[in-house]
């Protein structure tokens, strides 16, 4: 068991934690603008206008180990979920549900390693149906569940495996989630462990077969809508209104991008929230505000706070109550992040930081390590900034683990393996 070494509960788990993006602006510079938009343009879709199918892509390596890209560089999407497990400021049924999210990618992992190219997989991610809705205000979760189905693609550009996860939003019970598990998978499973379980599904199965399926359930085997989602003759067009928000979402990189203070770039990001709040609402339109204008003018207060942004920005933020993506904000910093994990506070470090570039070779010239970050400040194993706290960071936690969590990059297979009893 991991020794407390905090006060209790202070954070709620962010929808859209402008922290976690801010960090990895610093880290990746110029090139984490695409990856910025894809997660706002994903947090937008399921939160206002309630997609019911998002795709994406992970990168099969070799050993079955998924990987996605993030400003051009590899990250581990197991690593990636266990997180939030070590951040003790965090409630603990969210820390739980990391821990066992974790288990599922390894479990996941596991099966496409022997996996042929139109194999198909399935989970499920049930609503926190236990947890208080007064406790959900504000976060990531609301009453929406997810039904995931995962296939083994190839790439024809590299000839490599890939994996192709569509996730469908619905509202169905728990007790109905897990009915249909068993029916598509032939396997039985209980209520408390639907969240996690792995399923092989039949090759003609995919995710619009199982979302008619859904339509198909009587509504007694389902949780209410909330009301602030929108019907779906809409949902296209408030997709399309969206991406003409962009200017928004690129004058808010260049605020990350310029090291502004926190303050402006959480109100940059939620003025584009509330911008979508309204077209939602009553469909305020607020997209021709800066239609032809250069995005770098935007961050002259004097070009952006029209007396139409003004009257927006007047407007209270409120996180869009029980949906998908609970709103944003700016979290602890890393330091505050790393207290609240290990208890640890972060060293001074007895050497002067040199520009360079963020690449670490061994002796025979490989590279091992490093974002490879051009022209900036590293440490004497060319390290930049980022990357030290990162490393900083994985060394603190790692020394506060028991023997079966010191792996490399806190991969935990054997303790999980055990399901974790404790």
């Amino acid at each position: 068991m991991l020794v407390e070494t905090v006060s209790p509960t202070t954070q709620k788990p962010l929808a859209f934690d402008m922290r976690h993006e801010w960090e990895k602006t610093e880290r990746y510079g110029e090139p984490y603008r695409e990856s910025f938009l894809d997660n706002a343009h994903y947090y937008g879709l399921e939160t206002f206008a309630r997609k019911p199918i998002v795709e994406y892509y992970h990168e099969i390596e070799n050993d079955g180990s998924l990987h996605f890209s993030e400003g051009g560089m590899r990250v581990s999407a197991a690593d990636r979920i266990l997180l939030p497990y070590f951040n003790r400021s965090m409630p603990d049924w969210y820390r739980q549900r990391a821990r066992t999210e974790y288990g599922a990618i390894r479990s996941l992992e596991n099966k496409i390693r022997t996996a042929l190219p139109g194999d198909r997989f399935v989970e499920f991610s049930p609503a926190p149906f236990d947890v208080p809705a007064s406790e959900l205000a504000g976060t990531a979760f609301g009453t929406h569940s997810f039904a995931r189905t995962y296939e083994v693609v190839k790439d024809e550009a590299t000839g490599r495996r890939r994996l192709l996860g569509k996730a469908h939003l619905n509202y169905l019970t728990q007790e109905a989630q897990a009915q249909l598990f068993t029916e598509l998978t032939g396997q039985n499973i209980d209520l408390n462990n639907l969240l996690g379980a792995i399923g092989k599904l039949d090759s003609t199965m995919d995710i619009t077969t199982i979302e008619r399926i859904i339509e198909t359930i009587p509504e007694a085997h389902k949780v209410p809508v909330p009301e602030n989602s929108p019907e779906a003759k809409r949902r296209k067009d408030i997709e399309a209104y969206m991406y003409r928000l962009d200017p928004w979402l690129e004058s808010t990189f260049l605020l990350m991008l310029d090291g502004a203070p926190a303050r402006d770039i959480v109100n940059r990001f939620q003025d584009w929230e509330k911008a979508l709040q309204a077209y939602v609402k009553d469909g305020t339109d607020y997209s021709q505000i800066f239609s032809g204008h250069d995005v770098a003018r935007m961050l002259d207060d004097d070009v952006y706070m029209t007396a139409q942004m003004r009257a927006l920005r007047a407007r209270e933020y409120k996180a869009w109550e029980n949906c998908c993506g609970g709103g944003s904000g700016f979290s602890g910093s890393h330091e505050e992040l790393l207290r609240a994990i290990v208890g640890y506070v972060k060293p001074e470090h007895n050497w002067e930081w040199t520009i360079g570039d963020c690449i670490v070779k061994d002796k025979e010239g490989t590279v091992i390590g490093g974002c490879g970050a051009k022209n900036v400040d590293v440490g004497p194993v060319s390290l930049c900034r980022a990357c030290t706290a990162e490393d900083d960071a994985r060394q603190a936690a790692e020394s506060a683990l028991p023997e079966p969590f010191k792996l490399k990059t806190l991969e935990v297979d054997d303790f999980f393996a055990n399901q974790l009893a404790a």
